[in-house]
């Protein structure tokens, strides 16, 4: 099939996630019983969504010619983010409607006095905003009684956006995801410099920052410090360049994973075919992000001596560059027979693929 054909059927489930957006965002409670089943509709027509999109995004990739490729595939992976968040709102509504039916026989006088409709507030994942965030949710949804545990989960999923959303707990429950909330945003604030704790020298010491959108704090973000002499500690993570269905590709080596991982744009550039499952990965203090697709690709050296078969989980993001800044190599004693893993250790790039644990053994 051709892509301009696959790429009407892409606007056609486009124009139908259009019509359930305008649904939820006209959507008011009229009439309990017909509003139950139009929202039970609503939320079918969407699964229904997903497994077409599903199917479409395998014929894209089975196409044999990759040119205007990247861009079709980038709608369709926003269309899906799309159909999540109107998933979402519909189980947010559903959710009243369930509880309604197990409660009106124990609701008193004083349950039935109705509330203002508030706007929830929302959360980005900008750690300056969570303390202000926390004090309102809590205060209208986390502290209402009226609301049992299932819809306080809910409603704290849905006022999650962008960075925040990916945000997951070991434990599916509302007390376990504020708690991830608030780890994260910890350890958000310890990420940055603290200009009490850590001691920055007054030259970079050798260290040129030439990263894109990288700027001198976050240099430093990630570097220990010496509290014998008060000199940042410098570190490099271990990277390499490896070959996946026969292109070049930026890697690191992460010896504390089990799993390998590979960003979607990657996967996406290599045409690399991408299976939906329903999976989560947890790392440090127990954060978990849900996993949606994997992938599988042949990963090997440059002369193809080595090659291996390895199963990838696909993620938004691997890391931002690294290292962070411009590292001056000249003063380094390098064995010259020494044939360098990653040639461009010591200049900011970005890394698409994480192998783990079991692929580097």
């Amino acid at each position: 099939m051709a892509i301009t054909e696959l790429n009407r059927k892409q606007a056609a489930y486009k124009n139908k996630l259009q019509k359930i957006e305008q649904f939820v965002n006209s959507f008011q409670s009229v009439d309990g019983t017909k509003d139950y089943i139009e929202l039970t509709s609503k939320l079918n027509s969407i699964n229904d969504i997903f497994k077409e999109l599903d199917n479409l995004q395998n014929e894209y990739c089975s196409l044999p010619n990759k040119v205007g490729l990247n861009n079709s595939l980038e709608i369709l992976s926003d269309m899906e983010e799309d159909a999540e968040k109107f998933k979402v709102s519909i189980l947010v509504f559903l959710s009243k409607y369930e509880e309604q039916k197990t409660e009106n026989a124990k609701l008193s006088p004083k349950s039935h006095i109705k509330l203002p409709d508030l706007p929830l507030p929302t959360f980005s994942g900008k750690f300056q905003e969570f303390e202000n965030f926390k004090t309102q949710f809590m205060s209208v949804i986390g502290n209402n009684d009226s609301l049992n545990e299932s819809q306080k989960l809910m409603y704290l999923k849905s006022a999650l956006k962008i960075e925040a959303a990916l945000i997951q707990s070991d434990q599916d429950n509302f007390d376990s995801l504020l708690k991830a909330l608030e780890n994260s945003s910890f350890h958000n604030t310890k990420l940055h410099r603290d200009k009490t704790d850590v001691s920055i020298p007054s030259t970079a010491e050798a260290f040129i920052d030439t990263a894109s959108k990288v700027n001198s704090e976050q240099c430093f973000a990630l570097r220990s410090t010496d509290k014998k002499n008060s000199k940042p500690m410098k570190y490099l993570m271990s990277t390499a360049v490896a070959y996946v269905n026969g292109m070049p590709v930026r890697i690191i080596l992460d010896s504390a994973s089990e799993i390998n991982f590979i960003s979607s744009d990657c996967a996406i550039n290599l045409g690399l075919k991408k299976n939906r499952i329903h999976s989560s990965v947890s790392g440090i203090n127990g954060l978990a992000q849900d996993i949606k697709y994997e992938t599988n690709a042949i990963i090997s050296n440059k002369d193809n001596s080595f090659n291996e078969s390895l199963k990838f989980m696909v993620v938004p993001k691997i890391s931002s560059v690294t290292p962070s800044c411009n590292l001056d190599i000249s003063k380094l004693s390098l064995p010259k027979h020494i044939k360098l893993a990653d040639p461009s250790f010591h200049k900011p790039a970005k890394i698409s693929i994480s192998l783990g644990c079991t692929s580097i053994l």
